[in-house]
């Protein structure tokens, strides 16, 4: 995020730090409601391709869940996650001692590498200042990081009033994959799992 971002920041570390002293190491503390919905949106995102023995950067990553998810469905993923919340990665570390987790902004954060595979499942669904920079600065990112494809889920401006949550942004999925398309001509766009959320898949090239 942007330094006009800051404060955002804190509160979001804040939300769950207060969630992970309830429920620690669950996915409850990210903010998903059951194991079942969290283990459906890791379905989706990771249908982006065969993952065996591919590079995964997991934006966003919070408890590592997604490694758990990983090593029952793929052979060999190189996993490396990235999150702001020091607390969130602290816990992450200790329950996936063998897989690297960097701490800071993904905004900012000097990588070292690139990646076949840029993941990330929710972190961008907060409401912050310059909604639209923000998404499209954190896609870029994303893209750039990427040697083969790109896979994130947004929350939906076609989510039912009744389940929608004051907190979260959503976002209308006709821009979302106008701004993808400038970046490539490979796009995916799924909506077809829940009603709240859609994904999208972006390819670097054809594969």
């Amino acid at each position: 995020m942007t330094p006009s971002h800051n404060h955002e920041i804190q509160k979001m570390k804040r939300f769950h730090k207060t969630l992970m002293d309830q429920f620690g190491y669950s996915h409850k503390t990210v903010g998903w409601f059951t194991k079942e919905s969290q283990e459906t949106i890791f379905r989706i995102l990771c249908g982006i391709a065969n993952l065996n023995q591919k590079t995964i950067l997991d934006v966003g990553c919070g408890l590592g869940h997604l490694i758990d998810f990983l090593k029952d469905e793929f052979v060999n993923c190189a996993y490396t996650g990235i999150d702001f919340s020091e607390d969130l990665m602290e816990m992450a570390k200790r329950e996936h001692p063998h897989h690297p987790f960097l701490t800071g902004d993904f905004f900012s954060y000097p990588f070292s590498e690139t990646y076949d595979y840029v993941l990330a499942s929710g972190p961008f669904n907060y409401r912050v200042k310059g909604q639209k920079k923000y998404i499209e600065s954190a896609i870029f990112r994303m893209y750039s990081l990427a040697n083969r494809g790109v896979a994130f889920n947004l929350t939906s401006l076609f989510c039912p009033e009744n389940i929608k949550f004051k907190e979260a942004y959503y976002y209308d999925p006709v821009k979302i994959i106008q701004f993808c398309l400038t970046l490539t001509p490979y796009v995916v766009f799924k909506q077809n799992y829940m009603p709240e959320q859609f994904t999208i898949y972006m390819y670097v090239k054809k594969h």
